[in-house]
């Protein structure tokens, strides 16, 4: 096994259970917006609100499918640092390491902005 996987392994470790931590909060965050979205809708709304509510729906399932795809990509993630032999295959592996790293940030950073702006529009229109 290569050197600095070795040691790169514990704390890759700890990196993708926190990463599959917040794969699993925004996914329950998300089934609450879904749920307010929906409560929001058996009451009389304007009309302007259900194009909005639409939107939101909209986002709601492309969140839900991007961790699908995060949690995919982690998976494999994991895999391939088991396979690791060499050099070669540790700089590919810790590409995709940061890459997933990048993508799991933006995934935070729009989910919360989603969720806030979701949260503004409901208040304003209800």
């Amino acid at each position: 096994m290569n050197c600095n996987l070795h040691h790169t392994k514990p704390l890759a470790a700890a990196i993708i259970e926190g990463w599959l931590s917040t794969l699993e909060k925004v996914r329950n965050e998300n089934v609450l917006l879904k749920g307010l979205l929906a409560k929001a809708l058996q009451n009389e709304v304007h009309a302007a609100f259900i194009e909005i509510a639409e939107h939101y729906q909209q986002l709601c399932i492309n969140q839900d499918q991007l961790i699908a795809l995060l949690r995919h990509d982690i998976a494999s993630l994991w895999e391939q640092m088991k396979a690791v032999e060499g050099d070669d295959d540790f700089y590919k592996w810790l590409t995709s390491f940061r890459t997933l790293e990048k993508d799991m940030g933006k995934l935070k950073r729009e989910f919360d902005k989603m969720a806030r702006e979701f949260n503004n529009s409901l208040a304003a229109y209800l």
